[in-house]
Parts: structure tokens; sequence; C-alpha cells
């Protein structure tokens, strides 16, 4: 049997007791940092929040604000956790949002809230006025959808100062992936039944039964996910379905879909050690990463750094490139 990793083992202690019935039942972490240094968030994501592969830009059309420098580095910033924010006293800074953000209320009558940043960075010469999309309450204004923001970077100061004007960002620049969480199994002959959806639900019960099973198969077992349109659970291993399939059967009485991929868990968890093991404070020569999880779904492990350059990537090249799914907050601009 594989032996296990305690740094995963950690974030895996309560997986199952708290899994939403039809979401993705996967523990995942977020170690954010930065000036402002926050605790290591565990929860139950979404797939999709964090993933993406790495994005080197070479430069995008924009209306000039200030001219380049030579001695920092132009930078871009996008992507869908994106915001700005501009304080009461004036202070602006470019925001990634936390997990809890408020920009959007569950409830439509409740007054929207300024949005959580899990790490933010100043904007030196920012006009509130060229801002997309914005709100305010009590004196503090904020995009309420994602920006793009090109500027020069300072390293000394970790100040921001725009070279282009703000400027909506878009679906189409996004470098994330979306895998959804539908199976990937054929539907059966005549589709799936709908009846399932009122008959049979995914419960902490069942997730924990078909777990179990992965867990006792540690050497093979690669991942497990809800399809909770379909109500369909996908097992995953890298090898042996015929022998998983019928086992399964016997213990499982339900939607079940078994699936092949290429990295155990148990590769995974590896590399999101690895991952956790190059990260480094702000400031030091190495990788920063704001966030990190496992994805079973794609197989993968997706890493956010805070700086993509060649000396924060270069500490993962020993890692399976093929396993790494890597993006950053800020990209060169090239």
């Amino acid at each position: 049997m594989t032996e296990r990793i305690p740094f995963v083992e950690e974030l895996r202690s309560d997986l199952l007791e708290s899994a939403p019935n039809v979401l993705l039942a996967e523990r995942s972490t977020e170690r954010l940092v930065g000036r402002r240094l926050l605790a290591t968030i565990g929860g139950f994501v979404l797939v999709g929040l964090l993933g993406g592969s790495l994005l080197l830009t070479t430069g995008s059309s924009g209306d000039s604000v200030a001219q380049p420098r030579s001695d920092v580095l132009v930078v871009r910033m996008e992507g869908k956790e994106t915001r700005v924010v501009v304080d009461d006293d004036g202070r602006a800074v470019a925001c990634r949002l936390g997990l809890e953000s408020g920009i959007v209320p569950l409830n439509p009558s409740l007054q929207p809230r300024p949005p959580v940043c899990s790490w933010d960075i100043e904007i030196g010469n920012l006009d509130p006025s060229t801002l997309p999309n914005t709100q305010s309450l009590d004196g503090v204004m904020w995009t309420k959808s994602a920006v793009v923001l090109v500027g020069e970077l300072d390293p000394t100061s970790l100040t921001l100062t725009l070279t282009e004007l703000p400027r909506p960002f878009v679906v189409g620049d996004d470098p994330t992936r979306d895998f959804g969480l539908n199976a990937p199994c054929d539907p059966p002959t005549g589709g799936y039944i709908e009846e399932w959806g009122q008959d049979f639900r995914i419960s902490n019960t069942g997730v924990r039964i078909l777990r179990d099973y992965g867990e006792a198969e540690w050497d093979t077992f690669a991942g497990g996910w809800a399809d909770g349109r379909h109500f369909v659970y996908t097992m995953a291993f890298t090898g042996d379905l015929d022998r998983h399939r019928a086992a399964l059967a016997e213990l499982y009485g339900g939607p079940l879909c078994v699936w092949q991929l290429d990295h155990t868990r148990h590769e995974l968890e590896q590399a999101l050690a690895a991952v956790d093991a190059a990260n480094v404070p702000i400031g030091q020569s190495g990788p920063t990463v704001l966030g990190m999880r496992i994805d079973e779904i794609s197989n993968t492990v997706e890493v956010v750094l805070w700086l993509g350059d060649e000396t924060a990537i270069a500490p993962f090249e020993q890692i399976d490139e093929d396993i790494l799914n890597i993006r950053s907050w800020m990209n060169p601009v090239r």
C-alpha cells in the first residue's frame, strides 16, 4: 500500500463529514500570502475556481496613462478573481478575491458589500473615474466585475503604476479552464433516468462508501466527484477498471461512472506537497504561491503564483508537467 503524506492528510481529515450532497466531494486549500498574511483557508469549492494554464502575455492594446521605465517589471493582472477597490481615504488596490467575497449577495434585497480580498497590491496612480462598472458603499468604491490591469510593478514598494487604463475583463481573456462536474461516461441507452433525481440522492453515506473503497485501492485510485445534474458519481482509477466496476456495483446502488485517468491521487498529493515545500514569502527568490489545490476532475494540481516569471516557475520543473496546472496573478508583459 502506498504511504500517505502527512501534509495532505491534514487537508482530508473532515472531507466526508461536511460534503454537500451533490457538490464535488473534495477538500481543497488556499494558502494566501503577501503583505497581509491570512490564515490557511480550507473548504469545498467548485472545480475551475483556480484552474488554468500558465499564460505569458505579449502585451495588449489600450490607452496609455504612463510611459514604462526600464528599472521595473511591466506586468498584466487579469482573470476572473481580479477587482479594484478604492477605500474612503482614496487608497486604491488591485484585489484578488477571497473565497467569501460579498460582491453578489445571496438575497437581492440585501445591500451589496465590498469584495473580500485574499491579497492586494497598491495602485499608485489610479483615477477612479476610469474604472468600469463600479459600485459604492459608505465611501468605498469597487468594480462589480473583473478588470484587466497593466502597469509597472515596483518590487521594492510593491506598488503598481498603471501604463494603460483599466478595462473590463472578458471571458476570452481568461486563461482558466472550466471542466464542469458532468460524469465523463457516455449516458446509458435512452439517456439518464430523470427519476433518479427524485428517488436517489448522493448522500454523505453513499460518498463515504465510495471514497472508503478508493482509500482501500490507493495504488490505483485517482479520485471521485458528483455530477449534480444527473446524480451520477464518478470514481476514477489508473487501471483495472473491470474489477473496480464489479466491486463498486456490489457496494453502491446508485448511478455510477467508473473512469480511467493517468495519475493516482497519491501522485497528486506528492505534487501538492512539493509545491508547498517550494513556497516562499514574497520578496525572496522563488515562487510565492497564492493558491494551490488538487483537482480530481482534471487530474492535476492547480497552482496560482503571485508572479509568473522564470524564477518563480523554475522550482517546479522537476515535477511532472502533466500534473501541474500553473498560472499566475501577474504575468510579465514580454
